[in-house]
């Protein structure tokens, strides 16, 4: 696989993957958990920096809604992503 194949798939990982929420501000931290639990989708634990969330689920516009305020989701690694206390 290309670098490029694995940029792709951590940018677009499957809708059933673990996802990493990577906020890019503070306000936008602020406002994973509320927009995720609205889309429906389930909190596994928190990232392995402050405020990045690992999260699974979630409707059909939950990626849109996250991108809006500025949060990017990224494949979370089984490695150092989930582990430590749940959100």
């Amino acid at each position: 696989m290309t670098i490029s194949g694995l940029f792709a798939l951590a940018v677009q990982p499957a809708p059933d993957a673990a996802l990493l929420a990577v906020p890019l501000s503070d306000a936008a931290a602020d406002g994973i958990v509320r927009i995720a639990t609205h889309h429906g989708a389930q909190l596994i634990g928190t990232g392995p920096l402050a405020g990045w969330i690992v999260l699974r689920g979630g409707d059909d516009g939950l990626r849109g809604a996250l991108r809006r305020i500025g949060v990017l989701l990224v494949a979370a690694p089984p490695a150092g992503c989930g582990t430590g206390t749940p959100a």
